[in-house]
This record gives structure tokens, C-alpha cells and sequence, in this order.
């Protein structure tokens, strides 16, 4: 009877064990699904190009590179570029063609959730592995709109690891005093030194480690009741904030981000985001601000002076997802470890019931992934974002000798002009907005795309003789480019419109490449007023074919080809 019994006890604890990895399996296979499906999107990233080109730079001129070397509108102005090795890193990844930026953010991606969950494994050992692995798939959901090819996402992934050294940290400060506990002071001060400098190389995110650092060591002396012995982080906050400054480029990284934050405080990424707006980007990051508050009032209740480090991480996880879109990727990284601490841990069906919320949380990321309105994996890039047939058409035009001279683009199209053509076609504008471009340049380069009067005044003070804009009829400040007598309209595709000045030193291209009659950003109108006089409508319908055939993708052609069938013009 007695081996029965414990024949029967064993075979109840397997079958529990073998039904606990049976549903972490699953969880990590839509974990990981939701992983590759998401980072292995085409490359959407405006910035991404001109980190690339500046990676380039780096490698062909050395470092530090001192100044700006692809804009002709700050051409020899100085430039603080304190980005230097992960811009590096991109260029090593561009080699592989376009497909390469996609694995530098799948990779990345993947990454940030090894880091995120090396830091739950070893800060919470006693969470089934199920629900560990749906709390990293929440944070996946949460991190999803940050990861994009950029240096931040290189930022994102030190600061997981940060945040995990540290806690290891406090745990063996606990421990301290254990005599089995081997000397091993110096073993994570070291790494998050390591770190702080290492971020330092990579990205302006590492301003945010000492901070960390510092209320780190504030929490862990008042947990510590003020003793000698826990006050050994806060000797290392002052050399992590020196660390900062062990760049090429020194001061540059305080500078350029008070500038950033001061100067720039006017763009999307810095301001309060108003909650449908977040919602809409991210909504796992907005289902995840109830659970830090949540946990928040769990840890309040079982004594705040034991869980100082726990409530430090969730406010500041709070206080930053509030103070901009561009921030809101912190919150799951400070706030994944305390969360699932405080997750309850009932013996009695607490099992079962992390496993099924374990479970839940890793389908509805794979469903997310799945779901978003993006393009689907692929090597390559989002045609969708970037004016890809547009800068077809200039290559083309560039090498016939027909579009020369000083160019106007958006700003959002610098960074792929100047990747594309290899820094050949110096750029009125790019990404690096507080890094080259003054406030005051940034702000008339706006108005310019809007108002003609500005506009005329910077084509005649930097000599512009084309221009580059996007190919959105909704953006109705723009058409006053359609309207100007002095210049003419060459290229049409879903993501491009080209103008030349007509009297220019690209006038042949005007004579023979021009749109006479259409106009994007009031195609209905111009395609009716074409086809209403007898004399210009063969050369509407021309016309429009001729923008059909440059882009079927244009909405703008496919919109002007369809009155055409209507009026039974063309079959």
C-alpha cells in the first residue's frame, strides 16, 4: 500500500511537470512566432538610412567624425555624432544588402527578450516557466512599436540587461551576510560599468543607467537600514556618470540631448501622448500600466521599506511612459520583474492558473503580431514607406546627365537619398535634426513644404533646381508645388512626387519627361478639366497611362485610370 501510494504521488508530480513543459513549449513556440513575424518585417525606419551612411563614413574616414558631410544646406558645420558604433554595426549589416537592417532588428529584438528574460529567470525562479514566458510575450507587445532599425534598439537591450544586473546586485547584498556566500563585490559593480560605457558608444540611452544606478543605490541603503555595507552602489554612481563622457565625442551627448529635449521639445516622440494615440501604436503598452499599478499597491501592502527597489522601478516606469511616446518603451523593461514578483503564488490551482494565463498572454501577442496593419516578413524594404520607385527614377535621370544640381526633399526621405545614391546626392535635409539642422533651419524646411512664399525664398538661397516630396494628396499645404508656374511636375509614383525648375539646368527634363495637364494633389479635378476640353483629352489620357504605368501601386494613377474606364476612354 505504501509503494502504491508512493507510486501514485510520483506519477501526479510528473504528470503536473510534464503538463508545465508541455504549455512553456507552446508559449515559447508563439513567443517566438510573434518574434519573427514582427522583426523580420521590411525595413520602415526613415532614420535607419542615415545611420547607415554615417556608418559608412565612420569606416572610410575614421572616427571621430568632426563635420557634416552629406547635407548641402550645413555642409562643414559641426557635427556631434556620438552614435558611432552602432552605426558601425548597421553599416557592417547593410553588406548584406537591404534584408541585412531586417536581421539587425530581428536580432536585436530577440535580444531584448533573452536579456528581459535571463533577468525574470533569475529574479523570480519560483514563476512557472509558462508565465514567465507570457510575461515576456506581454512585454513584446509592449516593446513591438520601439523596435525598429536604430541604435535605440541597441539601447533598449543594455538597459534590460542593466536592469537585471542590478537586481542581482541587491539580491547579493542580501546575501551578504551568508558566510557561505563567496567575495564576490566586484562582480556586478563591474558590469554595470561595463554596461554604462558600452551604451556610451551606442546610443544617448545611456544617459538613463545612472539615474538608474543612483536611485538603485538610494533604494538598496534604505532597504539596508542605512548601513555601511549598503551604501557600495552608491560609490559607483559617480564613475558610471563619468563613464558617460568616455566617447570620441565627450560632453556631445549631454549637449545634443538637453538640445533635443529643449530645442526639440515640440516633436511627436517628447510630448505627453494622449492615450488614443498610444493605444493605437501600442496597446499592449497601455493594458500593461494597469498590472504596474496593480503590483504597485500589492507591494505597498506588504511593506514599502522591503520593496523600495520594486516600487522605484514601476513609478519610473509610470513617470516615463508619460513623458513621451519615445520613452514608452522603459516601462516594460523596469516594470516585467516587479509585475510578476508580485503576481500571486497560491499553491493550490496557482499553477494551473499561471499556466492558463501564461498561455493566453503568448497567443494574443502572436495574434497581435500577426494582426498589425504592417507588411509581412520580408528581407527588404517597406515599399509602402520609402519612395522606392521614385529613386528608380532619379537614379535613371542622375546617370543620363538630365536631373543635377542642389535638392529640396522631405525630410523623411534624406536619410534614403543619401544611402541610396552613397552620399552623392548631398541632401537639404535628413533625420539628424539636433545633431546638424538648427531649430530655427528645421522649422522654415517645415514651413517651406507648405507655404510658397518660404519655399521660393530656399530654393533661391540654396540654389535648389529639383525637389523630393511625398506623394500624398491628403497633405493639401503641397499643392502649392502643382500651382507654381516656375516649376514642373516629372514623377509620379505612390511614394514620390519629382519637380524640376522649369528654367533650370533641368529643363530638358521638364520638356521632355513633364506633366502638362495632371496634378496629384488634385487629380479628380485635372483629370475632368482634361477630358472636358476636346483639345487636351488625348493628352490627359496619355498622360495618365503614362503615370499608371511608371507605378501601379500609385493611388493617385489608379484613381485617375478608373474615371478613364468610366468614361469608356481606355478598355
Amino acid at each position: 500500500m505504501l509503494g502504491t501510494a508512493r507510486s501514485r504521488g510520483r506519477g501526479t508530480i510528473w504528470a503536473v511537470k510534464a503538463r508545465s513543459r508541455g504549455s512553456a513549449a507552446l508559449a515559447g513556440a508563439l513567443l517566438l512566432f510573434g518574434l519573427a513575424w514582427d522583426g523580420l518585417r521590411p525595413v520602415a525606419s526613415y532614420d535607419a538610412w542615415f545611420h547607415v551612411q554615417t556608418g559608412r563614413a565612420l569606416a572610410r574616414e575614421g572616427v571621430p567624425l568632426e563635420v557634416d558631410l552629406f547635407s548641402h544646406t550645413f555642409e562643414g558645420s559641426p557635427w556631434p555624432w556620438q552614435d558611432w558604433l552602432a552605426d558601425l554595426l548597421m553599416a557592417g549589416f547593410a553588406v548584406l544588402g537591404d534584408g541585412g537592417l531586417v536581421l539587425f532588428k530581428f536580432l536585436g529584438f530577440v535580444a531584448l527578450m533573452v536579456a528581459l528574460g535571463w533577468g525574470l529567470r533569475r529574479g523570480v525562479p519560483e514563476a512557472p516557466p509558462t508565465l514567465r514566458l507570457g510575461v515576456l510575450s506581454v512585454a513584446a507587445g509592449a516593446l513591438s512599436f520601439r523596435v525598429l532599425e536604430r541604435p535605440e534598439l541597441l539601447s533598449l537591450v543594455i538597459a534590460a540587461v542593466f536592469v537585471g544586473v542590478l537586481d542581482a546586485w541587491r539580491d547579493e547584498l542580501r546575501a551578504a551576510d551568508d558566510a557561505a556566500t563567496p567575495d564576490r563585490r566586484w562582480r556586478w559593480p563591474s558590469v554595470a560599468l561595463g554596461l554604462v560605457l558600452l551604451n556610451a558608444q551606442l546610443h544617448r540611452g545611456a544617459l538613463l543607467l545612472p539615474v538608474l544606478l543612483a536611485v538603485f543605490a538610494l533604494c538598496v541603503w534604505l532597504e539596508g537600514g542605512r548601513s555601511r555595507r549598503s551604501l557600495g552602489p552608491a560609490w559607483m554612481v559617480v564613475p558610471a556618470g563619468l563613464a558617460l563622457l568616455c566617447t570620441p565625442y565627450g560632453l556631445a551627448i549631454f549637449d545634443t540631448s538637453r538640445a533635443l529635449l529643449n530645442d526639440y521639445a515640440s516633436m511627436r516622440e517628447f510630448e505627453t501622448p494622449a492615450v488614443e494615440i498610444l493605444w493605437r501604436l501600442s496597446p499592449w503598452t497601455v493594458g500593461l500600466v494597469l498590472p504596474t499599478l496593480a503590483a504597485l499597491w500589492v507591494f505597498v501592502r506588504r511593506g514599502v521599506r522591503a520593496h523600495l527597489w520594486e516600487l522605484a522601478c514601476l513609478m519610473m516606469g509610470l513617470v516615463l511612459v508619460s513623458r513621451g511616446l519615445r520613452y514608452g518603451a522603459y516601462l516594460p523593461i523596469l516594470a516585467t520583474i516587479p509585475a510578476l514578483r508580485a503576481w500571486p503564488s497560491s499553491r493550490s490551482g496557482g499553477l494551473l492558473f499561471a499556466q492558463t494565463g501564461g498561455l493566453l498572454f503568448a497567443l494574443g501577442w502572436a495574434w497581435f503580431a500577426w494582426n498589425r496593419p504592417l507588411p509581412g516578413p520580408h528581407l527588404g524594404v517597406a515599399a509602402d514607406h520609402h519612395p522606392v520607385v521614385g529613386i528608380e527614377f532619379i537614379g535613371v535621370e542622375r546617370a543620363a546627365g538630365h536631373l543635377r544640381g542642389p535638392v529640396l526633399n522631405a525630410s523623411a526621405y534624406g536619410g534614403y537619398l543619401l544611402e541610396r545614391f552613397d552620399g552623392e546626392v548631398p541632401v537639404y535635409v535628413d533625420g539628424r535634426v539636433d545633431l546638424v539642422y538648427s531649430p530655427e533651419f528645421m522649422e522654415r524646411s517645415a514651413q517651406a513644404m507648405v507655404d510658397p512664399r518660404v519655399f521660393e525664398a530656399e530654393a533661391e538661397r540654396w540654389g535648389i533646381e529639383w525637389v523630393l516630396i511625398d506623394n500624398d494628396p491628403r497633405r493639401s499645404g503641397e499643392a502649392h508645388f502643382d500651382m507654381n508656374p516656375r516649376w514642373g511636375l516629372v514623377h509620379v509614383s505612390a511614394r514620390a512626387l519629382v519637380y524640376v525648375r522649369k528654367d533650370g539646368v533641368n529643363g530638358q527634363l521638364w520638356e521632355t519627361r513633364g506633366y502638362r495637364l495632371l496634378r496629384p494633389h488634385f487629380i479628380a479635378q485635372s483629370v475632368e478639366a482634361g477630358l472636358a476640353d476636346g483639345g487636351t483629352r488625348d493628352a490627359t489620357v496619355r498622360e495618365v497611362l503614362r503615370m499608371y504605368a511608371e507605378d501601379p501601386e500609385n493611388r493617385v494613377a489608379q484613381v485617375a485610370r478608373a474615371r478613364l474606364i468610366q468614361a469608356e476612354l481606355i478598355p
